[in-house]
């Protein structure tokens, strides 16, 4: 099993996620890992712009491409990724406009050597005018405490800022009542929190 899977689900963003794959090709190559998968969940198989950006990268790194044949909708194209647990012990969620800092893999595999359910990463944004707006996580773990991670953090996790725990995933994802969080565009947190219960709160990792 791999250390790590980073999964992006896209629908009509090549441009972006163009940027976001260069980054963690970047990134791999920087470290010398070709043993990361790097997971595409595409929502329209008849994008033909997304399909050419993957198919001009894989010269440089193997990307996995999942056409799916209509557009399923962003919560259930998002659940493609928990189910990835097979394929490596944790798993990076990334949205198709969210990119890698320098650096970012290193910190990301450091991540993967703690004990949680679930981890939120640093992350920043980009205005308009290219200024940089910061999350600085400062580490807490917090064991067994969910009710208190929930009250705090809820609010604070965007999709591209996750790194799951496979052997949670697999623990509890079929335990789960996934479809009554369909058609809410926050499916992802929904099933983490639920993890987060199931496993008994556990380890959250803030970086």
């Amino acid at each position: 099993m791999r250390d790590l899977c980073v999964f992006i689900p896209t629908y009509h963003r090549a441009e972006a996620l163009e940027r976001c794959l260069i980054s963690i090709i970047n990134e791999c190559e920087r470290l010398n890992r070709r043993d990361i998968l790097i997971c595409v969940s595409n929502n329209d198989k008849d994008d033909l712009a997304t399909c050419e950006v993957v198919r001009n990268l894989r010269s440089r790194y193997e990307i996995e491409l999942k056409n799916n044949r209509y557009n399923i909708g962003i919560d259930r194209n998002m659940l493609k990724g928990f189910l990835l647990y097979k394929k490596a012990s944790h798993i990076l969620m990334l949205g198709d406009d969210d990119e890698l800092c320098p650096g970012g893999m290193s910190a990301v595999l450091d991540a993967t050597k703690k004990e949680y359910v679930w981890a939120i990463l640093n992350w920043c944004s980009v205005s308009d005018d290219g200024k940089y707006y910061t999350n600085p996580w400062k580490e807490e773990e917090l064991w067994g405490n969910c009710v208190k991670a929930f009250a705090e953090y809820n609010d604070k996790m965007p999709y591209g800022t996750l790194l799951v725990n496979s052997e949670c995933i697999a623990k509890t994802i079929y335990d789960m009542e996934v479809t009554r969080y369909l058609d809410t565009y926050h499916l992802y947190s929904g099933v983490l929190w639920d993890m987060a219960e199931l496993t008994g709160g556990g380890c959250f990792s803030y970086r």
